[in-house]
């Protein structure tokens, strides 16, 4: 015999019982044995739902399942069958007993005999030979069989069902299973034979783990939503989906998971393809059980996301008693939640968490002390913080890693440069950057871009002063973009430099100063759909590029979104992938400013 059954929510959600507890409660208010008996006639168009007089159990009879009349009678034999032997470790929930008599046809009407005795005036052998055995009942088609299940159990639960075995006298396994329904308050199988049914209660392991609770949104922006949950003790990980939301009187919001492999952190960002209002929820998933299975719990409560306007969300470090002067140069810390400004006119670095709140400050570099920080850049491998200081004519490289050392000042871990306009020399560091696994320093003041290893040992000069491709003129950012190339800010040359992942210059990217004003780029930022956001301080805007270099659209006095910076414009931009948002210099206003990009 062998069994069907029909398709549940993909889904799955948890209801952690002991397996005693279970078994209580789905008998909980159900009697002993009760049953229907209803005569069934072949020639029927409609199914019939039949329950069961204490309603704990429904058939649903398709048309045409009978070839002959049949007297159909379910029993519920769930209390009488607690003392047949069944599978070890388990109890049993609930049973059934299914079965049928042919209902004999009465031929004869003009003798008017009883058609319910079983007898028919053609039913005697009148050779006084033996008897015909009578035909055995069958069904044609499948019956439907619903377990009605107090309290409700996870959508799309996949439980084995037993038959029972009149030779052996017990509930044995079988190759049947069944569903619970959509809103888990029934257990669904087919069945295709005749006989009794049995559902027995479920190990710890074979039902789902909780949903997650705490569903939370970290941070948004038009590009990323960043959310958070609570852990639940035990699962191997999380699946997240997300929908878009309609709004009231809107579609119903169709789900999909966002993650392909099981999430085993508790902290997610999502980057969107389009901006837009989304819902989210969060399921967790235990690890595989001895049956091979890997249950998931019921989707979380969702929370909305509403969409979000490109526009300022915050700003901090013009606050009374900051310390922060003229913010010049940026470095991001997305894991660490660090934010990096070097200011050169305060002769400070300064360390900010993501939300502007000051953690700190340091105007030395072990026993020197700083005169005019102009660029950081931080390696998150390493942990290492490197500042390019300007009056010093050197790079100074400082252990910043969180799990190093956490506290301010930074230890001092080495330097490399001196003054000078020889290999390995400086006039005016002022740009850096992590690229293929080496340091780059662009010098404003020698028109030069050369690099060095991560401890600072002189390697080669990548571009030296002029107006010709692999040329720079007064540079004043650099940007490792995630194709593998690298951007320069160059911003005497009215463009933006660059080289290809072999070393080989690439073309500059100009904009026709009649489509939207000469580019003169002063920092640079790049998102995760490898738009470049460009700061033009003459124009007091920053202007943002898509990935060949067309211009889409900018901010600031002059752009569609009106920010005033200062009389000197938006200077360094530092950019957290884990929130889409923009971290913008304002110098003159002695500020940072964030947008929601």
């Amino acid at each position: 015999m062998e069994g069907r059954f029909g398709r549940g929510l993909p889904c799955p959600a948890g209801l952690r019982l002991p397996a005693l507890a279970l078994c209580l409660l789905l008998l909980w208010g159900c009697g002993g044995a009760s049953k229907l008996s209803v005569n069934l006639p072949p020639d029927s168009e409609q199914p019939a739902t039949l329950f069961t007089p204490d309603s704990r159990i429904k058939a649903v009879v398709p048309p045409a399942a009978v070839a002959d009349t049949l007297r159909l009678l379910i029993v519920n034999t769930s209390e009488m069958d607690h003392a047949v032997p069944g599978p070890a470790g388990r109890s049993l929930v609930m049973s059934v007993d299914i079965s049928a008599q042919l209902v004999p046809q009465n031929t004869d009407s003009a003798a008017g005999g009883d058609g319910g005795d079983g007898a028919a005036d053609g039913g005697s052998n009148t050779d006084g030979g033996a008897a015909e055995p009578e035909p055995e009942p069958k069904l044609a088609k499948a019956l439907e069989m619903h377990f009605m299940l107090q309290p409700a159990l996870a959508p799309g639960l996949s439980i084995p069902l037993y038959l029972f075995n009149p030779v052996s006298q017990r509930y044995e396994e079988s190759s049947l299973s069944g569903l619970t329904s959509d809103d888990g308050t029934e257990l669904v199988f087919s069945a295709d034979d005749f006989g009794r049914y049995a559902f027995y209660s479920l190990k710890q392991d074979e039902l789902p783990p909780p949903a997650p609770e705490g569903l939370r949104l970290l941070a948004a922006s038009t590009q990323v939503r960043r959310l958070s949950w609570n852990s639940v003790a035990g699962v191997a990980g999380y699946n997240l989906y997300r929908a878009l939301d309609s709004g009231p009187g809107g579609a119903e919001p169709s789900f999909s998971k966002l993650n392909a492999a099981l999430l085993t952190e508790r902290d997610y960002s999502d980057e969107l393809s389009a901006p837009g209002a989304y819902l989210y929820r969060v399921s967790s998933v235990w690890p595989e059980n001895a049956g091979g299975q890997s249950l998931e719990s019921l989707p979380s409560a969702e929370i909305a996301s509403p969409a979000v306007p490109f526009d300022v969300l915050f700003e901090f470090g013009n606050e009374s008693g900051s310390g922060l002067h003229r913010p010049g140069g940026l470095a991001m810390d997305s894991a660490g939640g660090r934010l990096f400004v070097a200011d050169p006119y305060a002769g400070d670095v300064f360390v900010y968490d993501l939300a502007g709140k000051q953690l700190g400050s340091f105007f030395r570099y072990g026993q020197t002390e700083a005169l005019s920080p102009s660029a950081v850049a931080y390696d998150a491998d390493l942990g290492r913080l490197y500042v390019a200081d300007s009056g010093l004519h050197a790079v100074y490289l400082l252990h910043a890693g969180m799990n190093r050392q956490t506290s301010l000042p930074y230890a001092l871990s080495g330097t490399f440069g001196q003054e000078g306009s020889g290999p390995g020399e400086f006039a005016s560091p002022c740009a850096l950057a992590l690229w293929q696994g080496q340091v780059l320093v662009a010098d404003r003041g020698l028109d030069k871009l050369q690099q060095f290893t991560p401890l600072g040992v002189y390697l080669r000069t990548l571009a030296q002063a002029g107006d010709q491709e692999g040329q720079l003129l007064d540079p004043l950012a650099l940007l490792a973009q995630d194709s593998g190339g690298l951007l320069i800010a160059d911003f005497g040359n009215l463009r933006l430099s660059g080289f290809g992942d072999d070393l080989a210059p690439a073309s500059p990217i100009e904009i026709d100063p009649l489509l939207g004003g000469p580019l003169s780029p002063a920092g640079l930022a790049e998102d995760f759909r490898g738009q470049i956001y460009v700061s033009d301080p003459p124009g007091r805007r920053v202007r943002v590029l898509d990935s060949a270099g067309a211009e889409l659209f900018s901010f600031g006095s002059q752009g569609s979104l009106i920010v005033e910076f200062g009389a000197g414009g938006p200077g360094a931009l530092a950019l957290d992938r884990r929130t889409g948002y923009l971290y913008v210099c304002d110098p003159d206003n002695g500020r940072i400013l964030v947008f929601s990009s």
